[in-house]
């Protein structure tokens, strides 16, 4: 009887949903205070996007100033950016919750910039408390290069956006991650993600750069999934 008890009690605790990846995409380049551009979101609930961009620098600073979803009149949140060279900086955005379907991304910037883009969403992410870590960085000049990052939520996915300040063929995935999507005009950026979840604790990405050796910033992050509570079962323990 207490065994089945216990069982019963185990069937009460929280049951984590699983993280699915959607869409990704080439968001496009240009030159201008700000990017429009269509982006599709997949189905299914809990859903989010992220957006990283690759901008230029002016007095200190990043000249991009936002991302917006227009179909929802929701700005997303910036997870961090890290300056890329001396006039590039490289910045990574979420939105929870985004509207399923054809949405229309406006990048904004405060002057006139070079502006490109990418995204990728998944469904099945926690809706609040994201992103569960993150980590921008610098690394030195070199054709591979390993980033790390504490994640924290067990079954958590990583993505991580990336990009140098000059051109060359798009970066290509080592060990631990996936390549998404790249700037396929100039070769910039790229983003990369873990095709799956990952355990709490450290993890690592290598990339590689088969152009020339440039120092790469990245914004790298997790994210936790949703949990559904499982139905309540009342129950009385007794001593049979």
């Amino acid at each position: 009887m207490k065994k089945l008890l216990l069982l019963l009690g185990l069937l009460c605790l929280p049951s984590f949903a699983q993280i699915a990846r959607n869409n990704k995409l080439d968001l496009g380049t240009t030159t201008g205070t700000s990017l429009t551009t269509s982006y599709t979101v997949g189905s299914g609930a809990n859903r989010i996007l992220f957006v990283g961009v690759s901008g230029n620098t002016c007095c200190g600073g990043d000249l991009i100033t936002g991302v917006t979803d227009v179909t929802s009149s929701a700005a997303f949140t910036l997870i961090g950016r890290q300056p890329a060279g001396a006039s590039r900086y490289t910045s990574f955005w979420y939105l929870l919750d985004p509207p399923s379907g054809a949405n229309t991304i406006t990048v904004s910037a405060s002057a006139s910039s070079f502006i490109s883009a990418g995204g990728a969403d998944y469904s099945g992410a926690k809706q609040s408390g994201q992103p569960d870590a993150s980590n921008p960085s610098t690394n030195p000049a070199a054709n591979s290069e390993t980033v790390s990052l504490t994640t924290v939520a067990n079954n958590s996915w990583i993505i991580l956006f990336g990009g140098a300040y000059s051109g060359g063929p798009c970066p290509t995935a080592g060990t631990g991650d996936t390549l998404l999507t790249c700037d396929a005009t100039y070769g910039i950026w790229g983003i990369f993600d873990s095709n799956g979840p990952v355990s709490p604790g450290s993890n690592s990405f290598t990339i590689n750069q088969s152009g020339a050796s440039l120092p790469y910033n990245n914004v790298m992050a997790s994210f936790a999934p949703a949990t559904a509570s499982a139905p309540h079962i009342r129950h009385q323990v007794t001593n049979n």
